[in-house]
Order: structure tokens, then sequence, then C-alpha cells
């Protein structure tokens, strides 16, 4: 059992274990907690802005990592602790739109690429900022490409997950991947997957039947029916059996 204290404002204060270990919460900004103390009085620190970002992070060890930030408050870039034995390779996150068309996609798209050391992953992003192709590399070694595709319906579900290839996608491509296709009440039906093995696909399903049961087929063909009760909340159906 826990129990909670809470500040006039209402945010919270304390939290107490069932061991009666008390966990402090203090120093808020922008409704966050810029302290968190432990029972052992151990302490998390943190620095928020004025627009609640987190600036830095000091753990338990007293090890701070640092945080930026673009003016459309997007992380730009990770500053990790120093002192250690090994030394950490910082992150930068650079987020622009690019005047040329790529993979498919028009000119005026967005491209996000993340660096850490020699690991560079770029993100290509459509006119809905939704990541439709994905490419990660260590550019010490040219051969350690790997590119991912991921298609969308018009709701916005991912329909399609392509497995990292060695090549490049277009937008356009079917490369082998995860297929998945959802009803009208936006549940998954089925999600098909493309194999090395005989069937090159297999498929695994589910039917919504009457009464709050599901009938599952696994990609194997193993068939089970799982019943919930909803009672007044169909959206928080908990499992009955199985």
């Amino acid at each position: 059992k826990a129990t909670y204290t809470y500040n006039t404002d209402g945010t919270l204060k304390t939290v107490k274990d069932g061991r009666d270990n008390v966990t402090t919460f203090s120093n808020y900004k922008r409704g966050l907690p810029q302290k968190i103390t432990y029972a052992d009085n151990k302490y998390q620190q943190a620095v928020v802005n004025d627009l609640g970002l987190i600036t830095s992070l000091t753990n338990e060890a007293l090890t701070t990592t640092s945080y930026d930030y673009d003016a459309a408050g997007r992380l730009k870039s990770i500053t990790y602790p120093t002192g250690d034995a090994v030394t950490y390779n910082n992150t930068t996150l650079v987020f622009e739109p690019v005047t040329t068309a790529e993979y498919g996609l028009p000119a005026g798209h967005w491209r996000q690429t993340v660096t850490t050391g020699n690991g560079v992953t770029k993100n290509y992003f459509d006119a809905l900022w939704r990541k439709r192709v994905t490419l990660s590399q260590d550019t010490a070694v040219a051969s350690t490409l790997r590119a991912a595709l991921t298609q969308y319906d018009s709701d916005g579900r991912v329909t399609f997950q392509g497995y990292p290839q060695a090549t490049v996608p277009s937008i356009t491509d079917t490369p082998k991947g995860t297929t998945t296709v959802y009803d009208p009440l936006g549940r998954e039906t089925s999600r098909t997957i493309d194999t090395e093995l005989s069937p090159a696909q297999r498929t695994a399903t589910n039917v919504y039947q009457s009464g709050f049961t599901t009938q599952t087929k696994d990609f194997n063909g193993n068939v089970s029916t799982s019943s919930f009760q909803a009672y007044d909340n169909p959206d928080k159906a908990v499992l009955a059996g199985l």
C-alpha cells in the first residue's frame, strides 16, 4: 500500500511505500519537480527552464547530463557527464527542411539527423510529419548502412514496417517486412510477415466475436480464444478467460 501527500497547489509532495520509505518531490517549476529525494537521502536534481524543459539532470551519483533545445523547443543536443574512465560521445539532433526530393518524398519534406560519435541516424518525414524512411550507419564503415521504410493508412496507423536493408528505398517500394491490417474500429485484424522459411509469408489473425471474445491465430496456425469482462466500459476490458 502506498500513501501520497500533496502541496497546496496540487503537486505531489511525498510518496510512502508499504515499508514506510518516503520519496519527496520538491522545488517545482512549470509543474515539474526539480528535486526528488529518496528514503536514503540520495537525490536526483534537475534544472527546468521557463518553457518547462529539462536543461540538466544530476543523478544520485552526482553526475550531470545536460540538454539543449532549438527555438521551437525541440531537443538539439545531449551532453553526457565527464570525469568517468570512459569518454562519452555527445549527441546532436538537427531537424531541418530539405529543398530537394529524396526517396520519393517531394522537396520541402523534413529530415532529422541524430549523431552520436560515428553513429548517424537520419529520419525522413512526409507532409504529415510521419517518419517514412530511416537510415542508420556507422560512418566509419560504409557497409553498415541500414535503411527501413514505414507506411501508414489514412488514420496514421502503421500498415507496413520494412525490415532493415542495405539499399535505400523509395516510399513507393514494397520491400520485405511486416504488413498490418485494421478493421473500421482501428483494431488489428491481421499481421503478415515475410520470412526466409516456407511459406515465404505467414499471417496471424484476430477475429473479434460477439460477447467480448477474440479468436487469435498465431503465425504457426495455433488458435486461442480470449474472453473479456467489460461491464459498462468496453475500452477497459479485462481478460477473464483464455
